[in-house]
């Protein structure tokens, strides 16, 4: 295999690897969300824990005690250690993590959860006025809808590199043959012109 391709299967193999480790959760605009604690439904005992939300404290519960810490954003605990958030919007968006504080002489546990909330659409219709007739014209695209499009497009981007790449090669193969198939004939016409 051309060394191009396993450079792009390494990288490919890697960039999976790291992301199976997190959750991805999406969800609609105004929505409730859980999201859950992978690492406190594994069990076991913990001195604290606390939910970040991009490596800023959230919500701390130690024993019956709980701390909030961003009270601009509505958070609570449910079952299990799962934040709840309510009435998601855009800006809730990004990289969550419950990290459980071990007791002394035990690992400490985290688990990572990537929240992508969907643009909240504001309709404000356009009215079009042709002769006592309006229109009003929404187009709202999911957020599933947009990811399966990129996706698609990346992977025939793909495609359509590595049958370039493939063309090429062959190309310059055959014009390499043909360099030494005229370079062979032209000394073998010299060659029978010696003899003659």
């Amino acid at each position: 295999m051309p060394e191009g391709i396993w450079a792009w299967t390494l990288v490919l193999v890697l960039h999976c690897c790291s992301v199976l480790s997190q959750q991805f959760i999406l969800a609609e605009c105004n929505e409730d969300i859980h999201l859950p604690c992978g690492v406190s439904e594994q069990g076991g005992t913990y001195r604290y824990m606390v939910w970040y939300r991009n490596d800023t404290a959230i919500i701390k519960r130690k024993l019956n005690d709980v701390t909030f810490y961003n009270k601009s954003s509505p958070a609570s605990l449910g079952v299990r250690d799962t934040l709840v958030l309510q009435n998601v919007q855009t800006s809730d968006s990004g990289h969550y993590q419950c990290f459980l504080a071990a007791d002394i002489g035990q690992k400490d546990r985290h688990s990572d959860v990537s929240l992508t909330v969907s643009e909240c659409v504001t309709v404000r219709p356009t009215w079009i006025s042709t002769e006592d007739q309006c229109t009003l014209d929404v187009v709202e695209v999911s957020i599933l809808w947009s990811l399966l499009g990129f996706t698609l497009i990346s992977i025939s981007k793909i495609i359509f590199c590595t049958i370039i790449v493939i063309a090429c090669k062959k190309q310059k193969e055959r014009e390499a043959r043909n360099r030494s198939w005229r370079q062979s004939y032209n000394s073998y016409k010299h060659q029978d012109k010696r003899y003659l």
